[in-house]
């Protein structure tokens, strides 16, 4: 029974880790860059654990972390300096470095002990078992610690650069000429989303990660109008639907990772259909309010 407390608790940290980050991609229209960093950070695990030998996070997380940065930046200069559309820089990045990865990772799968599959779809159900000790003393899963520390560490950035944030989402050309360096706020962004797909896929896979990415803010998007709101619905939404697919796991014997993917887009649809159909005027007005 306590396992899968761990297990639950576990599925709703990712969620929240990735719908704050994910909610600032999705305002400023750019959700696939998640899905990009999501897949570009596979070259980075395999390379970080290729050289150091040990799948600790102390070593994935930086490799993988660098690994999806450094996609998000190749794509952000391949958009301004080469004349590309956001969705063909994009494209073109993430599956070539996605490519390299399984390559890499199935190349060498013989001489390695790196599954692929626990890469891309991760198995949550194995969270328990890898412990987070203080000398003897047994303090839980190491995940949830991971994954709480990088919580804190999103929730201070919100905090402390919620200006710069908001204006930096909302009207670029306006906080640029009030002194806000837009790039250095996109490159932070970047940074996050890097971070919060490498600590979460670890546990739960990429494909989790991208859906927690995109589908709960797109959820709340669908009736909220203010970036507070947005952001603390989209994590409400994203923990109903780890909480959902978990329920939906356990008596059909499916994948977790793939029943919590599926609640959140039928939490999508059902919020869509609802508002469609019932506030179908607050809808038309939303676009010219948000904020």
């Amino acid at each position: 029974m306590m396992d899968a407390l761990w297990i639950l608790i576990t599925a709703c940290l990712v969620a929240v880790v990735c719908a704050l980050p994910g909610s600032l991609l999705m305002l400023k229209r750019q959700s696939l860059m998640g899905d990009a960093i999501a897949h570009a950070a596979l070259p980075g695990v395999f390379l970080a654990f290729f050289f150091s030998g040990d799948r600790s996070p102390a070593y994935l997380i930086p490799g993988a972390a660098l690994s999806g940065w450094g996609a998000a930046q190749l794509s952000s200069w391949l958009i301004r300096k080469q004349n590309l559309g956001s969705d063909a820089a994009l494209g073109l990045v993430f599956t070539f470095l996605f490519a390299v990865g399984v390559i890499l990772i199935s190349f060498f799968a013989r001489q390695i002990d790196l599954d692929l599959d626990c890469v891309l779809y991760g198995d949550i159900v194995w969270i328990p078992l890898e412990r987070f000790y203080v000398d003897t003393t047994d303090m839980g899963p190491l995940a949830v610690w991971i994954l709480s520390g990088t919580l804190l560490l999103f929730c201070l950035m919100l905090w402390k650069g919620w200006k710069g944030w908001y204006l930096t989402t909302f009207d670029p050309l306006f906080a640029q000429a009030i002194g806000f360096n837009i790039g250095a706020w996109n490159s932070l962004l970047m940074g996050m989303v890097s971070l919060a797909t490498v600590v979460c896929f670890r546990s739960v896979g990429s494909v989790l990660v991208i859906a927690f990415l995109s589908v709960p803010a797109a959820t709340a998007a669908l009736y909220v109008r203010q970036l507070k709101t947005q952001l603390i619905h989209a994590c409400l939404w994203g923990v109903l639907s780890a909480f959902l697919g978990w329920v939906l796991a356990l008596p059909l014997n499916i994948s977790v990772a793939g029943g919590m993917a599926c609640a959140s887009a039928f939490c999508f649809i059902g919020v869509w259909f609802f508002t469609r159909k019932f506030l179908p005027s607050y809808n038309r007005s939303r676009s010219k309010s948000f904020g």
